[in-house]
């Protein structure tokens, strides 16, 4: 499994009773007057809110919604003991690190540049958090803007994620191909395999 990477979308989330996007941002929705059915970009909503009720606004709605104690998921329960030494994500729940350690799996949790140093740490599960941490609300990627500005503040990140797509064999669960991160990363890798 050296060579595989699991690559884990909202869908995992969700299997442990998270919400997913249109529910995570549906008071945003409210307090806006839109219906959340309407809303296509999820990421330009959270950019409205933002220009008219602020970022602490946002971030209060959406840690009342993701920061809860119940992580249990059968279908990460699956996942954790397939043994894949990285698991990449734009969650930025814990769910996924919760149910490493439910099964006495040591993690190394890297939500931000600075921890890219500890990836080659022994006998843990590197979990990468493209979108950051609810830890740090304050870091996550969840307005138009942060998308926007992810290639100037998170260059170094985006490299090592797009070394990795080059590298290794990728297996995604629960994930949509609509993050324009992600997207932009495998297509810019398709484009240099084909271009070979």
């Amino acid at each position: 499994m050296e060579k595989f990477r699991f690559f884990l979308g909202a869908g995992t989330s969700i299997d442990a009773n998270f919400p997913k996007w249109s529910d995570l941002l549906e008071p945003c929705a409210e307090k806006l007057g839109l219906n959340i059915s309407d809303v296509s970009d999820y990421f330009q909503l959270a950019q409205y809110f933002i220009n008219e009720y602020g970022e602490s606004e946002l971030y209060s709605l959406i840690n009342e919604r993701i920061n809860k104690i119940d992580y249990n998921s059968k279908a990460l329960d699956i996942i954790v003991k397939m043994g894949f030494k990285s698991v990449w994500t734009t969650n930025f729940d814990k769910v996924i690190e919760k149910n490493f350690e439910n099964q006495q799996i040591n993690i190394n949790a890297i939500h931000d540049e600075k921890d890219l140093s500890s990836v080659n740490l022994m006998n843990r599960v590197n979990i990468f958090k493209l979108n950051g941490d609810i830890g740090h609300i304050d870091k996550i990627v969840i307005s138009k803007a942060d998308i926007e500005n992810y290639y100037l503040n998170h260059e170094l990140f985006l490299s090592f994620f797009q070394r990795e797509l080059m590298t290794n064999t990728f297996l995604f669960i629960g994930y949509s191909f609509k993050d324009e991160i992600v997207f932009k990363s495998y297509t810019k890798i398709e484009f240099l395999y084909w271009k070979k």
